[in-house]
């Protein structure tokens, strides 16, 4: 595989088989919402662990407090534990792993989409500089 090469692999979030500084950059969209919140904070030092220094994360999530259980989807039945994240929260988290240059962006939902606001977070390791 080339270096530019993209690698994508599916794996444990709180637990990824990877060498420390691996990854340019790593895209979780929807994935930590399946993981309680003390999951979630290790999960980001994980994610933090792996990148290597300036690497960026980008991070999707539902916004708002509690917990969410779902029986049905489409008309399917269905066993669906979601945890729901405040944007500072998750920044918090972020930011305790050693994350830098911490964003979160919100934005309402569509009409056909679950009726949760949608929370994006951008985040880099810290860059370390020759001397």
């Amino acid at each position: 595989m080339s270096s530019n090469a993209a690698m994508i692999r599916l794996q444990r979030s709180m637990q990824l088989l990877l060498p420390a500084n691996t990854l340019r950059g790593i895209v979780s969209f929807y994935a930590i919402i399946h993981l309680t919140r003390a999951e979630a904070a290790m999960a980001l030092q994980e994610f933090a662990r792996v990148l290597q220094p300036g690497g960026f994360l980008l991070l999707a999530f539902h916004g708002g407090e509690g917990e969410i259980h779902s029986s049905e989807w489409f008309g399917q039945p269905v066993a669906i534990d979601v945890t729901l994240f405040e944007g500072e929260e998750m920044e918090q988290y972020a930011r305790q792993a050693g994350l830098c240059d911490v964003e979160v962006v919100e934005r309402p939902p569509y009409a056909f989409e679950y009726q949760s606001r949608r929370l994006y977070l951008s985040a880099r390791v810290i860059p370390r500089f020759l001397s």
